[in-house]
């Protein structure tokens, strides 16, 4: 039978045409198998995209659906609460384990509790960090367990100093700029296309610790900060009264001299505007025990426990000023200007000869002077910056 040359034509073609679909295939076979090993489309996804899917649901708030799917402790927990339940409870019992999680997490990272070396995973991945996993490994040692077990390794950089974790550094407290951590994944070898599970414990690799810089403290910081912390008794020169001057006769020697004296304190108290009371001399027992009362106008100069400024104004100058890490130290120098009424008070009672060390506690007849200088230091902390720690 002879066949037709248009049909000898069409079965000419048949064989190219067979190439071409089988190149195809072979094409696609290989395409589906990268896309297998690559994307998970088509079969569990690798150790390293679950590890970044994880990690990078931590960068949310809330956690995004990975962590969920992937967290291994909650994972056990959920399994745990889902066998002692019907499966119609199952969705109720989800939801309120991932509400105390939740809650759980969100408390952690509001707090200023600082982190250590190792550390729940969400502790040191969390809202404002940027991650990436670097590198996944099997794990060379052998689980006693029957899993298949993986190193990952992850660059966690912060974005911001205020949303970074706080870290012990040698010289304090410090936020963390970026580290590289450490985590593991497991699955379980005899279960066919069985999960991988993160442990949710991450570990700062040694030596990958970046902080924030601590900004310098101006001169003008140093100054504010020591005009509000210094005690009021510090930025001033003061006296402190005795609020009940007490004679003994013993001390004086004599009648005479203890009675001059007892009279001469109570005089000097009223010629400056205050009040006594009790000031009253038995010849049985040779003692008086006053009570006195500032002036009224002496309210202004009162800075607590007896204590009154002596000079009108202060002018304060740092002449020093030294930093180290999140320390600092100055030299404050206090220039003291002007006389209050306690100062009047204290000039005139210098003017006695015997009854100063009654009215002031640790009387002097040396005339006060007109600067001082103070250490002042500083500390810094993540919290409040640079704030003020003592003066001596």
């Amino acid at each position: 039978m002879t066949v037709p040359s248009a049909n000898r034509e069409a079965l000419s073609l048949v064989p190219w045409r067979l190439t071409v679909s089988a190149f195809l295939l072979v094409v696609l076979v290989l395409a589906c198998g990268s896309c297998k090993k690559s994307s998970g489309l088509f079969g569990p996804p690798s150790a390293n995209k679950v590890a970044a899917d994880y990690l990078n649901a931590l960068t949310n708030t809330p956690v995004q659906d990975a962590f969920w799917q992937y967290d291994a402790r909650y994972n056990s927990e959920l399994d745990s609460a889902k066998s002692g339940l019907p499966e119609s409870m199952w969705k109720s019992k989800t939801t309120e384990i991932q509400q105390a999680w939740g809650s759980r997490i969100a408390s952690k990272r509001s707090s200023s509790q600082q982190v250590w070396n190792q550390a729940p995973c969400w502790d040191l991945v969390r809202p404002g960090s940027h991650v990436k996993v670097t590198e996944t490994r099997p794990n060379t040692s052998n689980s006693p367990s029957g899993e298949n077990e993986w190193k990952i390794f992850a660059e966690v950089t912060y974005t911001a100093e205020g949303n970074a974790p706080i870290y012990q550094a040698q010289s304090g407290v410090r936020p963390l700029q970026s580290a590289s951590i450490i985590l593991s994944g497991s699955q379980n070898a005899s279960e066919k296309n069985a999960p991988i599970l993160i442990d949710d414990n991450c570990a700062l690799v040694s030596g990958s610790v970046v902080f924030w810089q601590i900004p310098p403290l101006s001169s003008d910081q140093a100054l504010a900060l020591a005009r509000v912390g210094l005690q009021p008794t510090s930025q001033y020169r003061t006296l402190t009264l005795v609020p009940r001057p007490s004679i003994w006769g013993q001390q004086l020697g004599s009648w005479a001299e203890f009675t001059g004296t007892a009279q001469s304190l109570q005089s000097f108290y009223q010629s400056h505007g205050f009040q006594v009371e009790g000031f009253k001399i038995s010849p049985g027992y040779w003692y008086t025990d006053g009570t006195i009362h500032a002036p009224a106008t002496w309210s202004q100069l009162d800075l607590g426990n007896g204590a009154y400024r002596l000079n009108e104004s202060t002018d304060f100058k740092i002449s020093r000023q030294e930093s180290q890490e999140n320390r600092a130290n100055a030299q404050l120098q206090l220039s003291y200007a002007g006389c209050t009424a306690a100062c009047s008070f204290l000039g005139d009672l210098r003017k006695q000869s015997n009854i100063g060390r009654f009215a002031v506690q640790n009387f002097s007849a040396d005339d006060w002077s007109r600067e001082q200088t103070l250490t002042v230091s500083y500390t810094w902390t993540p919290q409040h910056g640079w704030i003020f720690a003592g003066s001596q």
